[in-house]
């Protein structure tokens, strides 16, 4: 996981090893099988992203009195490879962002990039935790969304807390999908 935050590059990536070669071009490289390569779209099954679905659209949370607490996006990107979800927290001091998933090139698995206001890096992955239920991990919390109907989802955090996830009392809520006027 490479990351950027605060200003602050950090490099977490895979060992890798590296072999003097004299070949002299890359055409030469892959021709000998010294360098593979893979197709893009062939690390990006739609299939890995079929369970969010779903998070298609634009999602609204509201307060008791109709303000907006939360403004969220989720659409496709890159021919459906990459989910793309926006969002923003209303308020002077609200948070917003974007989270970016799709496969990770490196390990195969479907995963979760964030970019924020100090943050730029791999930051997590999806459980599918049941039919209408998702997990979107970040770190050592996890948002779970459930799925009553296809315009409904209620929200609460999870803390990982010694190896198992465990519901948080603050921060719930349920957001409602927002019918876009064409």
């Amino acid at each position: 996981m490479n990351i950027i935050r605060g200003g602050t590059f950090t490099e977490q990536g895979p060992v890798t090893t590296a072999k003097k070669t004299n070949r002299s071009s890359i055409d030469d490289l892959v021709e000998h099988k010294e360098l593979v390569l893979n197709k893009w779209n062939d690390l990006q099954p739609l299939s890995q992203l079929a369970p969010l679905k779903r998070l298609l659209g634009h999602w609204q949370v509201k307060d008791s009195t109709g303000k907006e607490e939360l403004n969220c996006n989720f659409f496709y990107r890159g021919g459906k490879k990459w989910l793309v979800e926006t969002y923003r927290f209303a308020g002077a001091g609200g948070s917003a962002g974007v989270n970016v998933s799709g496969i990770d090139p490196l390990t195969g698995q479907l995963a979760l990039w964030s970019v924020g206001e100090n943050f730029i890096g791999k930051i997590g992955r999806w459980d599918e935790l049941d039919k209408n239920v998702l997990g979107q991990v970040q770190h050592g919390s996890r948002l779970v969304r459930e799925f009553p109907d296809a315009k409904t989802y209620n929200a609460h955090w999870q803390q990982l807390t010694k190896g198992s996830f465990v519901d948080r009392t603050e921060g719930a809520y349920t957001a409602k999908f927002v019918e876009e006027i064409k």
